[in-house]
């Protein structure tokens, strides 16, 4: 019997996850309407993208839900509210401030864990801004640290660029193939093993349906 994907694997929820100035809009607008603003306004609460990709892996079609959360401190505590039913994250960093990957490490991909059923399978480590890193053998130790970190916790790392393009399209088409292929192995009681991380988990607040426009309450709008 072939193996196919039901209508329901039509729709993937990304989210993109990490500190304040690590590009995370900018890789959502590059990916969606292959578009990079210099200077892009920082996120209030969510920002909301959509485009429809194809999957040549699977020779089917998904339209990519692109969930981009808001980095700074004050608006951390409205981050569940997005992660609710996503199939996969993008946990992105800025290369140029290696001070950033401390904050992803120790606290955005503990608070991103319970909501991907504490598996690590679906989230990808971003390294962004790969194009204003200047080159040297400390920038290269620091890249081995991801990498280790990256590969001690099951995670697919890939470094970007938002602004030149590079690795933008291969990571949400790599992500959404993964997904896909995890749909398709659970839809045929296959389900892969899954990298876990043992951490308790929150309750997930309650979540309505789909916009384009940013789900923020209504004291706040985006500057």
């Amino acid at each position: 019997m072939s193996r196919s994907l039901s209508t329901k694997s039509s729709s993937v929820k990304i989210v993109l996850v990490g500190p304040s100035n690590a590009g995370k809009t900018s890789i959502a607008k590059r990916f969606t309407t292959d578009q990079f603003d210099e200077f892009q306004d920082m996120t209030v609460g969510s920002a909301f993208f959509s485009k429809q990709l194809h999957s040549k892996k699977h020779k089917t079609s998904a339209r990519v839900e692109v969930w981009d959360t808001a980095g700074q401190e004050k608006y951390r505590s409205m981050a569940p509210m997005y992660f609710r039913n996503a199939a996969g994250a993008l946990l992105v960093f800025d290369q140029t401030a290696p001070t950033s990957f401390d904050d992803v490490e120790r606290v955005w991909l503990p608070e991103l864990l319970p909501h991907l059923k504490n598996s690590t399978q679906f989230i990808i480590m971003c390294g962004n801004k790969a194009d204003a890193v200047k080159q040297s053998e400390e920038h290269q130790l620091f890249l081995s640290k991801v990498e280790t970190m990256c590969d001690t916790k099951g995670i697919r790392f890939f470094s970007t660029s938002a602004k030149a393009g590079e690795n933008v399209s291969e990571v949400f088409e790599y992500l959404v193939d993964e997904i896909l292929e995890g749909r398709l192995a659970g839809q045929h009681g296959q389900p892969e093993e899954l990298a876990t991380v043992s951490i308790t988990k929150d309750p997930e607040p309650d979540y309505g349906d789909d916009t384009k426009k940013s789900r923020i309450p209504k004291c706040c709008s985006k500057a």
